[in-house]
């Protein structure tokens, strides 16, 4: 789990933008988990972790469509 740092919510969210799912609109999700990170300071840890899991999604094409 994330240690809840300002330094660390800026390292996963770099992480997240350039390695997320271009599925996902990144800038929207980054803001909202900053909304969270501010408003809820005690699930912290989670913002971070949500972001990293995000960040690992590979999404697949196919004729039929995208999944995850």
């Amino acid at each position: 789990m994330g240690d809840g740092t300002e330094e660390t919510l800026a390292r996963v969210i770099a992480t997240f933008v350039e390695n997320g799912p271009r599925e996902v609109h990144t800038p929207t999700l980054s803001d909202a988990a900053c909304d969270v990170w501010d408003g809820l300071p005690e699930h912290r840890a989670a913002v971070e972790d949500t972001l990293l899991r995000f960040a690992r999604i590979d999404v697949i094409r196919s004729a039929s469509g995208e999944q995850m």
